[in-house]
């Protein structure tokens, strides 16, 4: 076959641009232009192509007959539209339809599935597998070859699966009168082949920029070849190589995939000619240079030699930035796309397969209000459309929790009839206090009740009663058991509803521009594939009431929309493929990290290694030679910057092993100059966050100094444990009076705990205050269960919480008897008291008080944390809990602690109720043995508290910021407000204290 047309674009050519140049050359005659059919892998190459036909002509233009040719990215296609063929080939299935139905049969292998959405999940891996077993011309037969003792036990059930599906899928495509599309692009293809096989066209036929990686593209290719008219033309066949090299090439190579191609038509490499000549010294040498670092390892050898002969040319204008972080990596990047635009015309390019990577730096852009063309486009469930309407269903499915009725409500398209603004007034009343703290069942209608009864609240409630009835129809749906079909369409009304404007329709918002088209072509498509027709058709009549969500989020994700104008016509983000046929001045080849570009091969969950083997389908190593060949492509450019990011989430990364090939290169040849020319970037990046020498100016930690009529005249313990440990938080709390927000749906943890343990403690020396019942640890534990209450329902709180309070209950009892025994009984517990001191009011909720028999009291104070606080500490005053309770107590003749004589204190202690494995622990304070008695410590703690708060009678002190290193409070509600991170670490004392 040494007469067919093949022909060769060289990497550093612009390809589209001189396939159309050399065909306005070839075919001088402009009406025998239109007659040429022209096959490209993809339909924006064929947009681009006609674009270049009436730029480079200098007169007008009926343009070649120009279609896309089916790829490894492209879902369907479509000849149809190329010959006259009239086939019988079935329509393909809608892919959700076919991941619908595949997943009600991984749903019935309960071995294979956790739940709902992991079968939707994998339903989507073996549409994959399904398409690719076609794609590659193999057959589901093989599976009956594969012996299943060889395998694991993991892929014995796997292939157990995969033979169920080889008999059940067929049968119910034949039934539904479809087939998969890959099949049926296959089918469309092979009768293309087998028609101009038997009818070979006259008319030229070009096919131009595919590598022949699917088994029937390149029978295709083949076919074309032979034409009388026909040309292949292949992107980037290395026609310098030397023999050896070329028959040394494998998966892995730039090369292989074309190597493979050149094989399978049995055209030897010498057959394959140049398309164009016209390469500069320049691209000449870029090439050279890319050729050494991809050589097969077996004549690697030959750098020696070949390395010396490099000129200077082939690093011209190559720039790698190693930049720090990700963060970094897509900053630069933005900055050479900004900068791209100070030259006139000049054009630049983005390609990566990091689709992160490439959302940052789209993110950036806008800081100069750049909207950059992004090949990709946007995932519809990230557009404004796509997250109200998710929003409105997520509002119904979790029962109107404060997280998704907030986020529905701030949502710019929320309406509910009202004007402007309205919506989102009463969305900021709610958020301040309404919706915070716990929420369990049935809190939203006990918020009703609450709005109701308060007449400044009546508005609120009128409004949330028409949120409620408006979102009642879908919750209502998606409990009741209704169809799918019917869900969806209540879901349709619901979106409109509540987009509808004071004087408007909901329609209008909801279903205007690029996202509102978007979002009208989705729900076309999931009302198709749930319509009753369709869902009768299913393998099982029982399917999951609760499908609608996992198929609304995984399908709406799989939507992508492109903006039909408004980007940049000078800057793009391309995906590979795109890449390799697409020219601009400047191509950006970013996240060339190991496991990003190349990605390394991951594991199919359906098929092992061995598995895929003999079934014939392409190694993991194909997808490195396709990014390899991409790459190469790239990267022969006449402007080239490589990046890459030394960290990916804070975890060293791994250069490419094309850079890392390259920097031996480049050390061998002393060419360092390469990440030195990126300087200027990695600059420009680290200037955009950072102010100015000049600029900066040094933060001093916070001081207020309020008038002193302001500052706070009486004290809870917390408020003077905050004036000993934090002054400045105290000064917010008193003086501002800033209240930190309750978080909002706020779940039981440590703190309710606690609570619990308290009043448990509480009910039961209240209950048995002097003598214990017979069976004490069992009436425990029937408080327990009582003040616990519906708390216990939940099973993560009981296997969390109770455990706890048995040990906890256990060691109680037992330390009580022994308590008891020393002549101690209860008095009160979980009590409000207060003292005057000056002209200062001291206040505290003791835990507990006991009086002993000899008339003297004891104050404890129960911790369900580990938290220990030391005697120094104590008396000190950075915990002044105890003290405090005793100088209430000392004060017989003000009000102290209602129902309690007061007295001396003579015991002090904390008792740690942490329920761990000693169930607690108790630790008295001030013991004789340690030097320290109670009387001289609250004596002490009086003189010491008084001088404080006499100390901020001084109009000149101020309100400092953690004073004391290593006090300052363990979770500080105030941190933020006192900006610390940016003034200091806290580490010094300040003299202010």
């Amino acid at each position: 076959m040494s007469d067919l047309n093949i022909y060769t674009i060289n990497p550093s050519q612009p390809f589209l641009k001189t396939l159309a140049e050399g065909l306005l050359n070839k075919y001088k005659n402009t009406d025998f232009l239109s007659d040429i059919r022209i096959l490209l892998p993809t339909r924006r190459a064929g947009r681009i192509l006609q674009e270049l036909f009436l730029e480079l002509s200098d007169k007008p233009l009926i343009l070649p007959q120009i279609s896309s040719l089916g790829d490894i990215d492209i879902d369907e296609l479509s000849l149809t539209t190329l010959t006259d063929i009239h086939t019988d080939i079935p329509q393909a299935i809608a892919p959700l339809r076919r991941q619908l139905l595949l997943s009600e049969l991984v749903g019935k292998v309960g071995a294979l599935s956790l739940n709902e959405s992991h079968s939707f999940a994998l339903a989507g891996s073996l549409a994959t597998l399904i398409d690719q077993i076609h794609t590659e011309d193999s057959d589901f037969e093989i599976l009956d070859k594969i012996v299943p003792e060889d395998l694991s036990e993991q892929w014995q059930m796997s292939l157990q699966f995969l033979s169920i599906i080889k008999n059940e899928w067929p049968r119910k495509l034949a039934e539904l009168g479809l087939i998969d599309p890959a099949d049926r692009r296959k089918r469309l293809m092979k009768a293309l082949i087998s028609h101009w096989q038997k009818h070979p066209i006259e008319s030229p036929v070009i096919a131009a920029g595919s590598t022949g990686s699917i088994p029937v593209t390149a029978e295709l290719l083949k076919t074309i070849a032979a034409l009388p008219q026909g040309e292949v033309i292949l992107p980037g066949v290395d026609l310098e190589l030397d023999s050896e090299s070329w028959s040394a090439i494998e998966e892995g190579h730039p090369q292989a995939t074309l190597k493979n191609l050149l094989k399978l038509m049995d055209v030897p490499r010498v057959r394959v000619r140049t398309w164009s000549q016209s390469k500069t010294e320049t691209l000449e040498a870029r090439e050279q240079l890319w050729r050494e670092v991809m050589r097969p390892a077996e004549t690697i050898s030959q750098w020696q030699e070949n390395l010396p002969t490099l000129k200077e040319a082939a690093f011209e204008n190559i720039i790698l930035l190693n930049c720090d972080t990700q963060e970094q990596e897509a900053q630069s990047i933005a900055l050479i796309l900004r900068e791209t635009l100070t030259e006139k015309g000049k054009t630049a390019a983005l390609v990566t397969p990091d689709r992160q990577l490439a959302e940052r730096v789209k993110t950036y852009l806008h800081r100069w209000e750049i909207k950059i063309d992004d090949s990709a486009g946007e995932p519809l469930s990230q557009t404004l459309t796509g997250r109200f309407i998710r929003a409105v269903l997520q509002a119904c499915k979790e029962d109107f929790s404060p997280v998704s009725l907030l986020t529905l409500l701030k949502h710019p398209y929320s309406r509910f009839g009202l004007a402007d603004n309205q919506v989102l007034s009463f969305a900021r009343k709610l958020d301040g206090k309404q919706l915070r703290g716990p929420w369990t069942v049935g809190s939203f209608e006990k918020l009703l009740i609450k709005l109701q009864e308060k007449d400044e609240t009546k508005d609120l409630y009128t409004f949330l009663c028409a949120v409620q009835k408006t979102l009642t129809p879908l919750t209502e749906k998606l409990k009741d058991g209704s169809s799918l079909h019917e869900i969806t369409h209540t879901h349709i009304k619901t979106c409109e509803e509540i987009a509808t404007e004071k004087a408007g329709h909901g329609q209008n918002i909801l279903w205007s521009g690029d996202n509102g088209e978007a979002a009208s072509l989705f729900f076309q498509e999931l009302l198709s594939c749930l319509s009753e027709p369709a869902r009768s058709a299913s393998f099982f009549s029982d399917s999951g009431e609760q499908t609608y969500p996992t198929i609304f989020d995984s399908f709406m994700h799989s939507v992508s929309v492109r903006p039909k104008y408004g980007t940049h016509p000078r800057l793009s983000i391309l995906g590979q493929l795109e890449a390799r046929l697409i020219h601009t001045d400047r191509v950006i080849l970013s996240g060339l990290n190991e496991d990003v570009w190349p990605a390394l091969p991951k594991q199919d969950p359906w098929m092992s290694r061995g598995m895929r083997s003999q079934m014939g389908l392409p190694s993991p190593e194909r997808s490195i030679t396709l990014s390899a060949h991409d790459f190469v492509q790239g990267a022969c450019a006449k402007e080239v910057f490589l990046t890459r990011s030394e960290k990916v989430d804070n975890v060293p990364a791994v250069p490419a092993r094309w850079l890392q090939r390259l920097g031996a290169i480049c050390q061998s040849l002393n060419q360092c100059d390469l990440d030195k020319r990126a300087q200027k970037y990695l600059l420009w990046s680290r200037k955009m966050n950072h102010a100015l020498e000049t600029d900066k100016t040094t933060l001093e930690a916070p001081y207020p100094v309020p008038p002193v009529e302001r500052r706070p005249k009486e004290f809870s313990v917390s408020s003077l444990e905050l004036l000993m440990r934090d002054p400045y938080s105290l000064y917010a709390k008193k003086v501002l009076r800033l209240r930190p927000l309750d978080p909002l749906e706020e779940v039981q943890g440590a703190k309710e705990k606690g609570t619990y343990f308290h009043d448990i403690l509480k009910n039961f020396c209240v209950k048995w205050p002097d003598t214990l019942p017979d069976s004490p640890e069992d009436e425990l534990l029937r408080i327990g269960r009582d003040t616990f209450g519906d708390s216990l329902k939940d099973p993560s709180l009981w296997v969390s919480w109770w455990p706890r309070f048995e040990n906890m209950a256990s060691w109680f009892i037992a330390h009580e008897k022994e308590w008891r025994g020393k002549g101690y009984h209860f008095e009160k517990g979980e009590i409000e008291g207060k003292t005057h001191l000056h002209s200062y009011i001291l206040t505290a909720r003791a835990d507990r008080i006991d009086r002993h028999k000899n008339g003297g009291l004891a104050v404890i104070d129960y911790k369900t944390s580990t938290s220990t606080y030391s005697a120094i500490d104590v008396a000190a005053g950075f915990y002044p809990q105890l003290t405090v309770e005793a100088l209430i107590l000392q004060d017989k003749g003000g009000e102290g602690f209602e129902g309690i004589e007061g007295g001396e204190t003579h015991y002090m202690g904390y008792w740690h109720i942490t329920g761990n494995k000693e169930g607690g622990e108790e630790k008295q304070l001030f013991q004789s043995t340690r030097g320290l008695s109670l009387e001289q410590v609250i004596e002490e703690a009086k003189e010491g508290i008084e001088n404080v708060l006499k100390s901020y009678e001084d109009p000149r002190r101020g309100y400092p910021n953690n004073p004391f290193s290593g006090k300052e409070p363990a979770h500080p509600d105030y941190e933020h407000l006192s900006r610390i991170l940016e003034w200091g670490t806290g580490s010094e004392e300040s003299d202010a204290a």
